[in-house]
């Protein structure tokens, strides 16, 4: 066997592994239907779709390099379409996991286009590439634009990760981290040593990566209110060191059942979902926001102390009197608080006084009513 025979061999095995990954993904989608909407699949569908043909493509190009003059035009359009697609792969994996609505980020796509048209006009002129008449591929004199959309691409796929890592108040950067060097190490390696073929096995893997870290994401969140859910909130209570000094929020609407049974269950969630925003909205950035139960909330955070405490008490209670002008029908949300002036011993016993907390105001609120009435 030849030592050309033995590259190509060994550079089939590793395309055969490239694309074993992407062609796996749909049943990862389908087991993973329950925490991925359907649009999103669609979007890491599409992204799948791009992989393959960039994939296929790659394998002509090798496949025609040097070839006789009669295979000229395919050659060509393999690169054309490998060159074309290949930044567009990342924008499709940000708009997967994060969304298509943030027009900020999608500003990094114009790169990609402007690529994508270059490449197109490379079927002619030798702008982004050029292929010899004896099928030798060589970069074009506008090659820095590739690579420019390229890091464009890849600074909006690591925009839009952070942000739905802050979205869903993951505080683990580090995973995003390797992913996504996993990612720039494959493509940096393969721009600067364009016959080492790695970034297609790295974004492969990358693609089923991201989908696990994304489908993990999901799992941590309540689906009605996008608030973390009770699995989030018992894990996060475990990893409370003895040494933290942390604020515990109850929240609870009074008479919820009664809404229920009056006006429906879908007014129901309208409430819980406004109720929800209305927490997130005062103490998202000072604490981790849970919906705990059926019509209970709960933030825990270790920036909170009793002046600012107190300032986000007030202004939560406000913005519930802002909702309930706009419909009377809403209800009004009782809340405690307590949290640990010294480092504690058992954050249950945080808990247990905030909850304690959170009925006395109830009874106190209702004593009011009653006095009133």
């Amino acid at each position: 066997m030849s030592k050309l025979t033995k590259i190509l061999y060994h550079y089939f095995n590793i395309k055969v592994l490239e694309i074993q990954v992407p062609v796996h993904i749909p049943i990862l989608l389908s087991s993973g239907r329950k925490f991925v909407t359907l649009s999103n699949t669609r979007l890491f569908k599409y992204a799948i779709c791009t992989i393959i043909v960039v994939m296929i493509s790659e394998i002509i190009t090798v496949l025609l390099e040097g070839a006789p003059a009669i295979y000229f035009i395919p050659h060509v359009i393999g690169n054309a379409l490998g060159f074309a697609l290949s930044p567009l792969i990342p924008i499709q994996l940000g708009c997967a996991i994060g969304g298509c609505r943030n027009k900020k980020l999608l500003l990094f796509a114009a790169p990609v286009f402007l690529n994508m048209l270059l490449s197109i006009l490379s079927l002619f002129f030798p702008i982004i590439f050029r292929v010899t008449d004896t099928n030798e591929y060589m970069r074009g004199s506008a090659f820095i634009i590739y690579v420019i959309a390229y890091i464009a691409a890849l600074i909006c796929l690591l925009l839009q990760s952070l942000n739905v890592a802050k979205k869903y108040q993951n505080d683990n950067r580090s995973i995003l981290g390797m992913l996504f060097g996993f990612v720039v190490f494959g493509t940096i390696t393969q721009v600067i040593s364009p016959e080492i073929h790695t970034s297609w096995l790295c974004i492969s893997f990358a693609l089923v990566l991201y989908f696990m870290y994304y489908c993990d994401l999901q799992h941590q969140i309540d689906a009605l209110t996008d608030l973390l859910n009770r699995s989030s909130y018992n894990k996060y209570l475990s990893r409370i060191k003895e040494s933290d000094q942390v604020c515990v929020i109850i929240f609870d609407v009074d008479n919820f059942k009664n809404i229920n049974d009056c006006y429906g269950h879908p007014f129901g969630d309208y409430c819980l979902t406004s109720i929800a925003a209305c927490i997130r909205k005062v103490f998202f950035k000072a604490g981790h926001c849970f919906r705990i139960g059926g019509d209970e909330f709960c933030v825990i955070s270790n920036k909170l102390r009793k002046g600012s405490l107190e300032k986000a008490y007030r202004r939560f209670l406000r913005e519930i009197e802002i909702l309930r002008s706009k419909d009377s029908r809403i209800p009004v949300v009782s809340i405690g608080y307590a949290f640990s002036e010294k480092p504690l011993n058992d954050i249950s016993s945080i808990v247990f006084e905030a909850d304690q907390n959170m009925y006395h105001f109830k009874r106190q609120r209702k004593e009011k009513q009653k006095m009133i009435s």
